[in-house]
């Protein structure tokens, strides 16, 4: 591939756009159906993509930590780029 000055100027340019980040966010990994999405926008530079695992309250907090932990490891374990919407260590969201 040969580098015209025009084809230098818009890679430079290329360098400079801002990603778009694109938040999925995901309550059990059980119901995740967008892989095919997050992979194709994962392999594109013009976007960041995240899961958010999200935490549902309803059955108590106990259950809460153990099936946000479960999906978040799920992710993980699979290379997503993964956070939590809550933090079991500071107790935050």
């Amino acid at each position: 591939m040969v580098l015209t000055h025009n084809s230098a100027k818009a890679a430079e340019k290329n360098k400079k756009k801002i990603k778009c980040r694109v938040v999925f966010f995901v309550l059990h990994e059980s119901v995740w159906q967008y892989d095919p999405i997050y992979k194709i926008m994962k392999k594109d530079s013009c976007f960041d993509p995240v899961i958010v695992v999200i935490s549902y309250t309803l059955y108590g907090k106990e259950n809460m930590l153990r099936d946000m932990t479960a999906c978040y490891e799920y992710f993980k374990g699979h290379n997503y780029n993964v956070t939590r919407s809550y933090n079991p260590d500071t107790e935050k969201y």
